[in-house]
């Protein structure tokens, strides 16, 4: 029998230290804790270290049996843009797509440490997490059980961070939660994986799909090989072994070609679409600290524009006009005009460019 590899998640591994990375601002700040939970601040996270990250762009909600493409669509609707997304449990973790890393280390978002207690946790609540360097980090914990990221803030900022959250969620009733000793969080978090950073189907990463797959048409040629023999001559098992050898080949490179369809160029050969000729296109339109991606199946490039911190703890962000303008000054690529300038939550703006002639 052949048995599909899975993630080794629940083989024990020896301890590795706790670590700690917040986003401030634009920068990120990295803190491992000793044996004695006193936080030391690094350069960058340990290799051999468990990294846990506390950012605006990481969200959290219940599963709910929500299929892949649920979970996707639940994700873009709390981002407002493409995302990355796995199960932890009962919870589905979301992300910015493209930034399931920080500091070249996959991460773990830091709302998971608390998904074993969000079960018993009243909703609607408002989190406060005692972090390294003088922080506190606060997130909402709304009626639909969702976590929307988390934003930074320090001495009497945080009580004027606190009504400002609970305003623009609608929760002027929610209570507070607060933990205090963020090591002690972190050691007892329960073990989830970090982001995937490849392919993934139901958990399971698809490079596994392929071996299994190759395995088993392997398996299936020599089994009806041996079978064949006890029953035919020398000479019709060798033209029978010929026939059935290209069949199970054929079928075997059909399954590989459908697992490859999750690969970028394969969606754009499926599509009709240059890929060469769309990252010439994207890079036009691209300016430093803007992000870009493509939707309408490669008919369209959304260019969202780099935002500015209003301040050292980042309540808030927005694009600045200066930006606006060096993008709506760009010239697009033949083939491509500038369709309109968006504008999101918080101060986000975009340019969305599309191809002439799409719909």
């Amino acid at each position: 029998m052949i048995k599909l590899p899975l993630p080794e998640l629940g083989r024990s591994r020896a301890p590795s230290p706790p670590c700690l990375s917040v986003q401030t601002g634009d920068a990120w700040k990295h803190w491992i804790f000793d044996e004695n939970g006193h936080p030391d601040e690094v350069q960058s996270p340990p290799a051999n270290g468990r990294l846990w990250r506390v950012c605006e762009y990481d969200a959290l909600a219940p599963a709910g049996g929500r299929s892949a493409k649920g979970l996707g669509r639940l994700g873009r609707e709390l981002l407002k843009e493409r995302v990355s997304t796995y199960v932890s449990g009962q919870w589905a973790v979301f992300t910015r797509a493209g930034s399931e890393m920080t500091a070249g280390q996959a991460a773990r978002p830091f709302a998971l440490a608390l998904r074993d207690r969000l079960e018993t946790m009243p909703a609607p609540s408002v989190l406060q997490v005692i972090l390294p360097g003088g922080y506190t980090a606060l997130a909402v914990y709304r009626r639909d059980q969702t976590i929307m990221g988390w934003t930074l803030a320090s001495g009497e900022d945080i009580e004027i961070t606190q009504a400002r959250l609970t305003q623009q969620a609608g929760v002027s009733d929610a209570g507070t939660e607060s933990f205090a000793d963020v090591r002690e969080l972190l050691a007892a978090a329960p073990m989830v994986r970090a982001f995937p950073v490849e392919p993934e189907w139901r958990g399971v990463p698809v490079r596994y799909y392929r071996q299994t797959i190759f395995l088993a048409s392997l398996g299936l040629l020599v089994l009806s090989a041996a079978n064949l023999a006890v029953e035919m001559s020398s000479a019709a098992l060798h033209g029978h072994h010929a026939r059935l050898a290209s069949r199970h080949l054929a079928d075997a490179r059909t399954r590989v070609v459908a697992w490859d369809h999750t690969h970028a160029n394969a969606l754009a050969r499926q599509g009709g679409i240059d890929p060469d000729a769309l990252i010439d296109a994207a890079r036009a339109v691209y300016q430093p600290g803007s992000h870009v991606s493509l939707s309408q199946g490669g008919r369209e490039i959304v260019v969202i524009l780099p935002l500015h911190v209003l301040s050292p703890i980042a309540p808030g962000q927005w694009t600045p006009a200066q930006a606006i303008d060096t993008g709506l000054a760009k010239r697009p690529s033949r083939g491509w005009r500038l369709s309109s300038l968006a504008r999101g939550g918080e101060g986000r703006f975009a340019l969305i460019y599309r191809r002439e002639g799409a719909p």
